[in-house]
């Protein structure tokens, strides 16, 4: 197979943000705990303060870490009964019933939430005490004893009328709704679960609504309507998808169950698949272990056991490690059901008694029945019938004990065929006449028409309800109508009063003509105030103009004079210079002059000095005058 470069992009991208975002929410976890510490530790804040902050935190632990909870619940009864708090010790036992049921110890659950109930009563906070009711009756549902849970329930449902909570109530109603489904009492379980739909469409609940769409589909298809059953589970994934509510993994489980009775397993495991991926990325271990079991039971289907074992352990190690014993000993039984297929009746007998341990230890009745009617199972292979028989009789009392008919109908199936296999025609001949009298009971045409009865009833209110809309619009017009009919008649009759009232109009009508007189005389006042104030906005104009012009004719001068000063400094500057050069053009004169001078002196010395020595060495010429005299007189 070539490397695919993109493919390992694309999953190192996904890896890195499924790494941020539950670092992110890790963050903002540890900060809201962080703040919920602070409050505990802070001996000034208020007993209840605190008491609340613990509380907070130990429920945070419930699912992924129930003994850290059960720590912090411990923590919280000992400082509750300190303060003498006894709401809040309560509280405490319902932290702890909470936290003992995440790994499965459902008898020491019942038993904090008793312990709960009697401190609720002795308070008479009846919302408190419906609260340990509707606790009571899930732990009930755990247990697989639905004829209890359905009796804490209506116990929860009567408070919650009282208080007329409506949410609640219609929670209860879904529940109880739920629980006579597992009585197989499908009418009465159709009833409850459609007031239950009819208070969330009312509210506005939409998760309700979609619990509701699970609830009749598992109706429908506990009664063999796997078409309508499907219908409703898709309704409830199409309104989580709509509303972009968080996806609860048990919309898949439900379809693939459908999908899994229509023999269509690629489709099954499809959507547990799709569950396992959106458990993965919560991170919480205790649906991841559903998952498990799930995937596996489709593999079963599918007839590859080795994968089926493997999610099967898988499941085995990760409930082990959260310390789950229900989820334990699921797996154990699971894998027993693998090891029969595969024809390995030693493993199988191994794996079948370490999960009746556990089921016996968490006291859970329809998984025990499970239980006894695979041992039954194997041993009739192993063509053991009195100890087949006997894990089938083990099975029987248990399904009475919970008042599992269902159950009970299924087992005398599987017995009748046993007995006749076995050649005891007449216990075979009286197990399937009980088979048939259970399936009767459950399927008989009177319960038939009960059931359509309520689907009628449901479909007629609704319908009533759209009428009654339309009768009250319907009835809205009608009274508008009339209303505008007093209207026009009341108008009529005023009109008519103010006829006969001629006085009071004349009076009315001088009045008026004042106050249009009086207005014309503002008018009039207020357009010659309205002149002289034009007026003088025109002086003022005006004004302005002429000190416009004037800050026009300084700026002018200013520019006039700042240039002619610029021209002023530029002349004076070229006259500095032309008289600088004047100054040594007059220095090279004068010392050229001097040097002439000198040179001039020099040869005047030069004559002067000739000239003495000529009159000394020539007569003078007086004396050659008077000589020239002295000859022509000779």
């Amino acid at each position: 197979m070539g490397y695919n470069r993109n493919n390992f992009m694309k999953k190192l991208f996904l890896l890195f943000l499924l790494i941020t975002g539950i670092s992110k929410q890790a963050y903002a976890q540890n900060k809201k705990l962080d703040s919920l510490w602070r409050v505990y530790n802070n001996k000034v804040n208020s007993d209840t303060n605190r008491l609340n902050a613990i509380q907070a935190i130990a429920n945070t632990y419930q699912l992924g870490k129930p003994d850290t909870a059960i720590l912090l619940g411990k923590q919280m009864l000992e400082f509750a009964k300190e303060t003498k708090e006894i709401r809040y010790v309560a509280n405490a036992y319902v932290v702890l019933g909470g936290a003992v049921a995440s790994k499965g110890d459902y008898e020491k659950s019942l038993d904090y939430y008793f312990k709960s109930l009697t401190l609720r009563e002795g308070n008479s906070r009846k919302n408190d005490i419906a609260e340990s009711y509707y606790l009571i009756a899930a732990i009930y549902i755990r247990q697989n004893n639905s004829t209890k849970a359905l009796e804490y329930f209506l116990k929860a449902l009567k408070i919650r009328q009282q208080l007329k909570d409506k949410k609640r109530i219609a929670r209860c109603n879904a529940n109880i709704g739920w629980t006579y489904s597992r009585l197989a009492n499908y009418p009465e379980s159709m009833k409850y679960n459609l007031e239950a739909l009819k208070i969330f469409e009312e509210i506005g609940d939409k998760v309700g609504i979609g619990n509701c769409y699970r609830n009749i589909g598992f109706v429908y298809g506990r009664q063999g309507f796997d078409d309508k059953c499907l219908e409703y589970y898709l309704k409830e994934l199409k309104l989580v998808e709509e509303t972009g509510a968080k996806m609860d993994v048990n919309i898949y489980f439900n379809i693939g169950g459908v999908y899994e009775a229509n023999k269509n397993y690629p489709k099954q495991l499809e959507f547990y698949m799709k569950a396992l991926e959106i458990c993965e990325k919560d991170g919480r271990k205790q649906p991841i272990c559903a998952c498990y079991t799930n995937i596996g039971s489709a593999y079963i289907n599918m007839a590859d056991y080795p994968k089926a074992l493997e999610y099967f352990f898988k499941n085995s190690k990760l409930s082990k490690e959260i310390g789950n014993k229900s989820s334990m000993s699921t797996s154990y039984v699971n894998i027993g059901d693998v090891y029969l297929l595969q024809a390995d009746y030693p493993k199988a007998l191994e794996y079948y008694l370490k999960g009746l341990q556990l089921k016996k230890e968490i006291d859970d009745n329809e998984g025990l029945i499970f239980v006894y009617n695979n041992l039954s199972n194997l041993y009739k292979k192993l063509s053991d019938f009195n100890k087949a028989l006997l894990y089938s009789d083990s099975a029987i009392q248990i399904t009475k004990k919970i008042g599992d008919i269902n159950g009970e109908r299924v087992i005398y199936e599987g017995l009748a065929k046993d007995y006749a296999e076995a050649g005891r025609y007449k216990d075979a001949y009286t197990s399937y006449v009980k088979f048939k009298t259970l399936t009767d009971s459950i399927f008989n045409a009177d319960n038939s028409k009960q059931f359509n009865d309520m689907k009628t009833k449901f479909e007629v209110e609704k319908k009533e309800a759209e009428l009654k809309v339309e009768q009250e619009k319907i009835d809205i017009t009608y009274h508008a109508e009339i209303r505008r009919k007093q209207l026009e008649f009341e108008f009529k009759e005023h009109e008519e009063k103010l006829k006969s009232k001629q006085q009071i109009d004349e009076l009315s009508y001088n009045e008026n003509v004042k106050r249009l007189k009086l207005n014309e005389d503002f008018n009039t006042k207020k357009a010659s105030t309205k002149a002289a104030q034009d007026k003088l906005d025109a002086v003022t104009r005006e004004e302005k103009k002429k000190q416009r012009i004037v800050i026009y004719a300084v700026v002018g001068v200013l520019l006039l004079v700042i240039v002619f000063s610029l021209f002023l400094f530029n002349r004076f500057r070229i006259t500095q210079k032309q008289k600088h050069v004047i100054e040594e053009q007059k220095i090279l004169v004068d010392s050229a002059y001097e040097s002439l001078h000198e040179k001039n002196r020099e040869v005047m010395d030069s004559i002067n000095y000739a000239s003495r020595i000529q009159r000394a060495l020539l007569p003078s010429q007086k004396y050659i005058a008077n000589q020239l005299n002295r000859l022509m007189r000779d």
